[in-house]
């Protein structure tokens, strides 16, 4: 039977006959060069032929039980859920996308082909109590609650869903929201925990590497030697509360209250640089006030590039309840990156070492996440208008911005 055949010749027909089959009977599907009988059903199977000219059922009751049919279906495959509060990272080398959920009890890490994207592979972490993650090119580093007084810090390789190494890490004072950062070379992990930040080498296990103002110095009192530490704190000058103190110590209390408030931490982010030599760390103030701080990772005690420190305030209008959402850093250029969910002044350059005042530059409104790409010339940010836009460095070192199309589902 060829249908393809008996079409042509119905085409070329005498008029008359053609006029007597349309009165006679309705016009068929068939006869249309677009018809699915024409093109697309094959001569070796010609009991499809009669499927498709079924008529189709279009009752509301054969619509519903073909819904009731498809929805059994889809219960039927196992499928995974999403979280209900989502939450990704992807890793400092861009090879493994990080997925969790807020104190979900695992962490699913799908790594990225970098010759096919459309292929990955992943596996899943179980670890109680998951609070943050972060990876480097292979290594994953995951902080889990533990108790009261401690958490718990896991280190996988890769797809390895065995444990490779594992410590504690003790609590000092009222928890912040915690930050992590691994390098892409997978050499060190930076771990930002309450008031203070812990630096460990994954190259042999986790052990602890000391920043200059963690080192221990010695003193003679007394003909008694005694041990002190270098403390680094972010206050202001303590000559106001040392007045207060010798008028009136109501004054003085209140003075170190409000002192307390304003060296207060809202937020902190941790970033490692494309190199891997150094991390950058972004500390908001209660006093209104961002701190950078680029440190070395290269030698040890670790030290900060610069000891000019770099800083600008938040504007006045802005509520100081934690909203940035990252920090970079450029190893080609020497600056830091900050995003925020602050008014349209972000993201803001900031050059290492430098001594001008930072200047503000309209690109983006209320930055919600951001991402830098491997090698560190091209950074994507989303904001609260739900676009997706690209950063990248011109040939004289200024950003230049380019809003990006959203992908169709379709």
């Amino acid at each position: 039977m060829n249908i393809a055949a008996s079409t042509t010749a119905s085409q070329h027909g005498s008029g008359l006959e053609k006029a007597r089959s349309v009165d006679s009977q309705p016009p068929q599907y068939t006869d249309s060069p677009i018809s699915p009988m024409t093109f697309n059903v094959t001569l070796q199977h010609p009991d499809r032929i009669n499927a498709y000219s079924k008529p189709k059922r279009t009752s509301r009751t054969a619509r519903l039980a073909s819904s009731m049919r498809r929805k059994s279906t889809i219960k039927a495959k196992d499928t995974t859920k999403l979280p209900a509060d989502p939450i990704f990272t992807f890793s400092s080398s861009g090879k493994a996308l990080l997925l969790r959920g807020k104190r979900e009890a695992h962490c699913v890490c799908h790594d990225i082909s970098a010759t096919d994207p459309s292929t990955t592979q992943g596996c899943r972490y179980d670890v109680e109590d998951t609070e943050a993650v972060a990876a480097g090119d292979h290594r994953c580093v995951v902080v889990a609650a533990g108790t009261s007084s401690k958490k718990n810090i896991i280190v996988f390789n890769g797809l390895n869903i065995t444990t490779n190494s594992k410590i504690e890490l003790p609590i000092v004072s009222r928890s912040h929201a915690l930050c992590v950062a691994v390098s892409k070379d997978d050499k060190w992990v930076a771990i930002s925990l309450d008031d203070q930040i812990d630096l460990f080498s994954l190259e042999e296990g986790l052990k602890r590497v000391l920043f200059q103002h963690q080192l221990d110095v010695y003193e003679i009192r007394g003909g008694v030697s005694h041990r002190r530490s270098i403390p680094e704190t972010r206050t202001t000058s303590d000559e106001s509360i040392a007045k207060t103190e010798e008028s009136d110590s109501g004054a003085w209390i209140e003075a170190a209250q409000e002192q307390s408030r304003q060296t207060a931490i809202v937020s902190r982010k941790l970033y490692s640089s494309t190199n891997s030599q150094r991390f950058e760390v972004a500390t908001q103030l209660g006093e209104r006030c961002v701190y950078i701080d680029v440190c070395d990772v290269i030698r040890e005690p670790v030290s900060t590039v610069s000891e000019h420190l770099r800083s600008f305030n938040l504007p006045p209008w802005v509520l100081n309840d934690g909203d940035l959402t990252g920090v970079f850093y450029d190893s080609v250029r020497h600056s830091a990156l900050v995003t925020a969910f602050l008014g349209k002044y972000y993201p803001i350059q900031i050059p290492f070492p430098g001594f001008d005042p930072l200047q503000n530059e309209n690109y983006s409104t209320k930055i919600i996440s951001a991402a830098q790409s491997p090698l560190g010339s091209t950074f994507i940010i989303a904001n609260a208008m739900t676009e997706i836009k690209q950063f990248k460095y011109t040939s004289k070192g200024i950003l230049s911005l380019r809003k990006l199309k959203k992908h169709s589902a379709g």
